[in-house]
């Protein structure tokens, strides 16, 4: 019974939406009723509310207390989502998939068509740069400033996701500096003595990792911050270094997607009964959930949600500089 309701508001839905995309139903125009639409599609008038709604969280129409329901007076409909990803990005398919899969199901949901590509793709120019201003763009885990000025100047919706934008007006990322300094404070209430925190500091996201790192040390006044930068070649042999020490830390934070795997044959073979603390990088990550703690956020939902800002963006919702924080929680080894 439900999924025939949802059908017919889905119906509802896209009808209406391609009135408005024909220009049948112009800007400014006043829809029929809730009443009046019931009985033309043969529903309940709940069900045509339902689909008012829809069209109204998607930016086409703007419904008036005791007056009714109104085109936008400037719809901006997305075409089309091109996600793009930058050149130097690696393994894609592995640290990323979560987040794009994210955006599709938001595009989906209101029959947006949704691609994936890169700068390098040779249709990128013709796509994206010279593509239709209807189309909306994501830059996920880069920023380009030219890109960003070229879109901009074409009046193009675009939002950088993943990663904490400099450039872009419109942003959704987790605080990795806030998400860091939980993880450290969870540790630390646990019993975790010395910390030690080790990233490669060329990604943005372990930077700033660090930073939060630092500033909840610093915070604690109990010891001076172990920072070590590493990458996927050095850091099994920083490991081992560092927890062969005389001051060896209690408990080591690896930022980055594989590094952490890539480090824990060196910490079982040098020093097992260390603490390990982990960000979720990639959904892999939650293998560990039984033996580190993981500072966690799910790829996909905080896809949707950049979907989400996209869109609004799009249809005129939201106007000024806009950042959206993905949530995260702290989950403790063998949390369930």
């Amino acid at each position: 019974m439900k999924h025939g309701t949802d059908k017919k508001y889905k119906t509802i839905t896209e009808t209406i939406r391609n009135r408005i995309m024909t220009g049948e139903y112009p800007p400014g125009f006043k829809l029929p009723g809730q009443i009046v639409l019931a009985d033309e599609f043969g529903v309940s008038p709940i069900t045509t509310k339902r689909a008012l709604c829809e069209l109204q969280n998607s930016g086409y129409i703007e419904r008036r207390s005791r007056s009714g329901s109104y085109v936008a007076e400037k719809p901006r409909i997305i075409s089309e989502v091109n996600i793009v990803i930058g050149a130097n990005i690696e393994n894609e398919t592995l640290w990323l998939s979560g987040y794009w899969e994210g955006i599709e199901s938001g595009a989906q949901a209101l029959n947006v068509p949704c691609q994936l590509m890169k700068t390098t793709n040779a249709a990128f120019r013709e796509r994206v740069l010279s593509g239709p201003s209807t189309q909306g763009v994501i830059l996920l885990s880069f920023e380009d400033m030219n890109i960003i000025t070229q879109l901009k100047a074409a009046g193009i919706p675009l939002v950088v996701g993943e990663i904490e934008a400099k450039y872009a007006d419109y942003n959704v990322y987790v605080n990795r500096r806030r998400l860091t300094a939980a993880l450290v404070e969870t540790m630390h209430q646990d019993g975790v003595g010395k910390i030690a925190f080790f990233g490669n500091f060329r990604h943005p996201n372990h930077y700033f990792a660090g930073e939060g790192y630092r500033t909840a040390v610093h915070s604690l006044n109990r010891y001076p911050p172990m920072i070590y930068e590493i990458n996927e070649d050095t850091i099994a042999d920083k490991v081992t270094e560092v927890l062969s020490s005389a001051d060896a830390p209690d408990g080591l934070i690896i930022a980055g997607g594989g590094l952490p795997f890539t480090a824990l044959p060196a910490i079982r073979k040098t020093r097992p009964e260390t603490k390990l603390g982990l960000i979720t990088e990639n959904q892999s990550i939650l293998r560990l959930k039984d033996c580190a703690y993981i500072a966690s956020f799910n790829q996909f939902d905080a896809g949707k949600l950049t979907f989400e800002l996209l869109y609004r963006v799009a249809a005129g919702k939201i106007t000024n500089p806009t950042t959206w924080f993905s949530p995260f929680e702290i989950l403790s080894p063998g949390k369930k």
